[in-house]
Parts: structure tokens; C-alpha cells; sequence
């Protein structure tokens, strides 16, 4: 048994959705909810997207944020068209303050401020409702694969990625390759080489792939997006490839975008299309400062209120990951020295932007891999493993693809044939009653006697299988077989077990063999 509860994001998001919807109901004079809004009051939502617009220049520009409290404070604000009073919203952008007033008694957050916070934890519900409510692929399969990944996260990659990623069931690229180009890429993009045109025969594979994925997936199809090494604006008809992934998944999937300001009229008609199709937020991935400033130009903050600006740039706050083309690079280096948020541990921690668990689907090359996010490293750079990878021809031959990966690589239960060893980042400590396992991001403690510490040498010394483990813990302990698997299964379930790709091309399992207790326990 263990010592330690697993995490609860069910029950946290679904209390802090209870309080903010209370909010909304009780004082409707103060605070609107925005989000699934289709007709928020012009003036709250003016007032909100201000707000947001002055915070995206503070974290942009370091000439505008060293400006505040100068005289050069004016000048920055009207450059930059900012018409809201910093010092109302001093809570939210400098840190010194926003400590002191935090947990203070006798101080009230002006109601702009109120407001802004409300906005931002909508966008938190959305994602946590999305990542372990909405996304719940109809195939068990894949659902608790999924689940399965997203438990290993936690220890993996740490809560603070383990919370940001929502692991999407797919991603779908259009191109095949990127024109970007950008220099800290966490998937390394190739350079552009061709898009899939919208052809009639292309949109006719198209319209099937999209039935078969909501039929592999049901409802939990609409959430996977179009882009991945990729820039989506790159396909001049990425738009009707849209208007029938809408039309046949029931909403429009997020876009994330590095050339906005490329094509202004462009993106502004996507914008409001796609929020009339259903998509809640839209991203632009900001290069420069040059860039930034061409959007704030061509967008009003009104119309970006539902469009988080990514700042990458290298006058930015944020800090990129340190995966992909930016791994190690000289560059990522320099922009570490200059971000106080990067922290002087910037280089150990684990980097991935990858967010799907599920299949990366590429229409020009017709692949399909099955991926889920990690750490980067050596042998993963890109910060996702590959279990397998595989060519479709037609609709036809997709699904069949996709259904024999979920068969090879989703099994239900830990298979008694495969290696019983635990992950290859967990540290293995012996204790008096157990043991207990370490990573970056969690320590668990198990207990129950000398029977859990045989078990849990057994698996550390990783040179035995399934079914190894669990007959000679039978024999040096007496514990029936049918406990050795359910703990083994508890241990596969919570990601503990390690199910990194093998090195060589990926062979088939032999048949199961074995005690019948095995094979029953194996279900």
C-alpha cells in the first residue's frame, strides 16, 4: 500500500468552477464570466482586455517595464497606447506589492483587478476541465493509456507541467514542414517542404478521417488541433480544412500561429469565425519585439482578448524550454542569464512542449505516430517518445493504423511477458516497511512488510518480467498471485512501470503464457 494520496485536480478545479460561477450569479453588477460568453458587456470586456493588453507590454518590452515609477513612465503608456492607471493595477505586476497586499486584512483589489483575476482563472478551469474532464477518449484503450501517462507526468516533468499540459488526444499537421524557423523550436521543425492542398479528393479523405477519428474517439475528437512542427497559416486552405474538422468534431480547434502579423485580415476573420465555431482561445507565438509591436498596431485589445500572445522574444519575461533546437544552444543560454524567472537550475529541469497523448498525424508524408510528452533528452529531444510509427493510404487503413497501435501499445493491465522495472528516472530506496520511489517531481512511499520490499527489489533490480516477479515473490514469500498482480497493476496504472519505446524496432509480445492465477490477473 501506499502512504501517499494521489493528486485530486478533479475535485479542486470542479470546487474553484463552483465559486467563480457563485460570484457571477450572486453579484452580476461586479463580474461577468467571459469565456463561453457570446455577448459579454462591451464595457467589462473593454475593461478586462486593457488590463491584459498593459501586463502583454510589461512582459514583452523590458524598456516598458523598466520604465514604471520613472518619468520615461508616461511616454512608454503612450507609445504603447495604454489607457489604464498602472497604479490601479499595481496587484498585478509588481511583485513587491502584490506580496504585501496579498494577505493583508484591510485591503480591497480595485474591481479592474478583480475582474482581470476572474478572466484568468476561467482560462485555468477551461484547461483543467479539458484535461481531466472533457478530453476521455470513448475507446477504453486509449483512455487509460492517457490517464496512465498523465500519472507518470506528475513524477516526470513535475507539477507545474504535469498541470499545464492537457494531453490532446491528436494533432494533425497540414504541412510537412515549417517556414518559421524558429531558433528555439522544442520539436525541431524542419524546413517547409510542401502543404496538403485542399484538393476535392483530398477534402474527401479528409471528411473520412475526421468521422473515423470522432468514431475511434466520440466527443473527445474536437479537442486535438492542427499544428505541431508546423505553422498553420503555412496552408492557404487551412481555414476549409477547418470549417470541416467544425463541422464533423463539433467545434473548431485552437490555433497557435507565429505569423499573425503576416496576415492580418487573414487571421482577423479566423478569429471571429473560429469563436463562432467554438474555439475559446487562440494563440500568436510572438519572435520579436518588432513583431510584438506590428500586432498591438493591427489588433485592438478588444479584439486579442481571446488571443494569448506567447512572448518568445527575447526582451520577454517568459523563459522558452529547454528542449527541441533550443537544447543546450548558446542563445537559450544568453536569454537564461537576462530572465530572472528562468531560476539558476534553469538547465536540470525537465523541457518539452509536447502536449498530446495520442497520435501525431502528418497529411503530406500520410503518417501516423503514437507520442506522449517527456522530459528531452539525449535519445528524445524533442521531448516526446515514439512508440511506433506507421503509413495510411485512405480512411480506411488510418483507422486500421490507429487501432493496431492502441492494440500493441495500450494494454489494459502490465503484460506478464514484459520487463517489470520501474522507470529509469525513479530512484529506488529500500525502507523498514517498503519502500520508496523518488523522481523530480514526487517521492511515494509504499508499506506493508517484508512482502512489499521483496516486490520492490524484485522490480528495481530490472532483469525480471511480469511474470518472474510475481512467481518468485510467491515462492520466497507465500503471497498468492493473484495480490503480487493487482500490486504490479497498481504500480502500471500510476506510470511507475517503465513503458519507454525500446531502443529496437518494436517486435510484437509473445504469446502469453503461464499459471492460470497469471493470465486471470493479466485481464
Amino acid at each position: 500500500m501506499s502512504k501517499d494520496l494521489p493528486p485530486r485536480p478533479d475535485l479542486q478545479w470542479k470546487l474553484l468552477e463552483e465559486k467563480v460561477a457563485r460570484a457571477a450569479r450572486e453579484h452580476p453588477e461586479k463580474y461577468q464570466l467571459l469565456l463561453e460568453n457570446p455577448s459579454p458587456d462591451p464595457a467589462y470586456a473593454s475593461q478586462v482586455a486593457r488590463v491584459k493588453r498593459f501586463l502583454e507590454c510589461y512582459t514583452a518590452d523590458r524598456t516598458f517595464r523598466g520604465a514604471m515609477d520613472t518619468p520615461e513612465q508616461a511616454a512608454q503608456l503612450e507609445a504603447y497606447q495604454i489607457d489604464i492607471d498602472p497604479e490601479e493595477i499595481r496587484f498585478l505586476w509588481d511583485h513587491d506589492f502584490h506580496m504585501e497586499k496579498r494577505h493583508s486584512k484591510d485591503w480591497c483589489a480595485p474591481l479592474s483587478v478583480q475582474r482581470y483575476r476572474l478572466w484568468i482563472t476561467e482560462k485555468i478551469l477551461h484547461r483543467e476541465r479539458l484535461r481531466v474532464a472533457d478530453i476521455n477518449p470513448t475507446d477504453e484503450r486509449h483512455a487509460r493509456w492517457r490517464q496512465r501517462q498523465m500519472n507518470r507526468m506528475l513524477g516526470h516533468l513535475g507539477r507545474g507541467a504535469y498541470e499545464r499540459i492537457i494531453n490532446a488526444p491528436f494533432s494533425i499537421e497540414l504541412s510537412d514542414g515549417c517556414s518559421v524557423g524558429c531558433w528555439f523550436c522544442g520539436v525541431s521543425a524542419e524546413k517547409r517542404k510542401e502543404d496538403w492542398p485542399c484538393t476535392p479528393e483530398n477534402q474527401a479523405m479528409w471528411r473520412e478521417m475526421m468521422d473515423q477519428l470522432h468514431e475511434l474517439m466520440g466527443p473527445t475528437a474536437q479537442f486535438g488541433f492542427c499544428y505541431w512542427a508546423t505553422d498553420p497559416l503555412d496552408n492557404p486552405d487551412y481555414e476549409a480544412f477547418m470549417r470541416d474538422y467544425a463541422d464533423r468534431l463539433g467545434g473548431w480547434p485552437q490555433t497557435t500561429t507565429a505569423q499573425a502579423h503576416k496576415h492580418v485580415e487573414r487571421v482577423r476573420k479566423l478569429l471571429v469565425e473560429s469563436r463562432q465555431r467554438g474555439c475559446l482561445i487562440n494563440r500568436f507565438s510572438v519572435l520579436s519585439l518588432g513583431i510584438f509591436k506590428k500586432l498591438l498596431q493591427a489588433f485592438t485589445a478588444e479584439e486579442l482578448l481571446y488571443t494569448e500572445l506567447i512572448t518568445q522574444n527575447m526582451e520577454a519575461t517568459s523563459m522558452q524550454s529547454n528542449s527541441g533546437r533550443a537544447r543546450g544552444s548558446e542563445r537559450l543560454k544568453v536569454k537564461a542569464s537576462q530572465t530572472e524567472a528562468a531560476g539558476e537550475d534553469w538547465e536540470e529541469k525537465p523541457g518539452t512542449i509536447a502536449c498530446v497523448s495520442g497520435f501525431l498525424i502528418n497529411m503530406p508524408r500520410k503518417t501516423v505516430k503514437l507520442i506522449t510528452p517527456v522530459p528531452c533528452n539525449d535519445r528524445w529531444p524533442n521531448g516526446y517518445w515514439v512508440f511506433e510509427e506507421g503509413t495510411f493510404q485512405d480512411a480506411a487503413s488510418f483507422r486500421a493504423l490507429m487501432d493496431g497501435m492502441m492494440e500493441r501499445h495500450m494494454p489494459m493491465s502490465a503484460r506478464l511477458q514484459r520487463p517489470a522495472c520501474f522507470r529509469r528516472d525513479l530512484k529506488f530506496t529500500e525502507t523498514s516497511d517498503g519502500f520508496e520511489l523518488h523522481s523530480f517531481g514526487l517521492t511515494k512511499t509504499w508499506f506493508g512488510g517484508e512482502i512489499t520490499t521483496t516486490m520492490g527489489r524484485l522490480i528495481a533490480a530490472g532483469d525480471r518480467t511480469v511474470q518472474e516477479v510475481a512467481l518468485e515473490t510467491e515462492k520466497s514469500t507465500g503471497q498468492p498471485l493473484e495480490k503480487t498482480m493487482n500490486f504490479l497493476n497498481q504500480l502500471f496504472d500510476e506510470g511507475l512501470l517503465d513503458e519507454e519505446p525500446a531502443r529496437s524496432p518494436w517486435q510484437p509480445a509473445a504469446a502469453e503464457t503461464g499459471s492460470p492465477a497469471l493470465a486471470a490477473s493479466n485481464l
